[in-house]
């Protein structure tokens, strides 16, 4: 799940990247739709600052841009020894970090 800025809406994701959106959250895409199957789940969905983007994270660390979210890396090519779990992003947007199950962090930014 991820948050609006705003605080008036919000994403759903699945395992498979599909995600829906509700209240003033708009859908800017989702894996099935681009015919993408993860190899690893998706665990993790994180809004871009102005909420017209949104970043997915698998549990192998792929990461997937949607909107206006910029890609800056992942760790998707080289796993991390334990499966990540979540996603922060910056207040700016000019940077993103993954983090595994051990508490192991990855930053990415521009």
């Amino acid at each position: 799940m991820g948050a609006m800025p705003t605080g008036k809406g919000y994403w759903l994701t699945t395992p498979t990247g599909a995600v829906s959106a509700y209240g003033a959250a708009k859908a800017y895409g989702t894996l099935p739709a681009l015919g993408v199957t993860p190899t690893h789940p998706v665990v993790g969905l994180a809004s871009t600052p102005t909420g017209r983007g949104y970043w997915l994270v698998a549990s192998d660390g792929g990461l997937f841009t949607f909107g206006t979210a910029p890609f800056y890396g992942s760790t998707g090519a080289n796993p991390p020894p334990a499966p990540v779990i979540g996603l922060v992003v910056t207040p700016s947007g000019a940077a993103y970090t993954e983090i595994d199950a051990t508490g192991t962090a990855q930053h990415f930014s521009s």
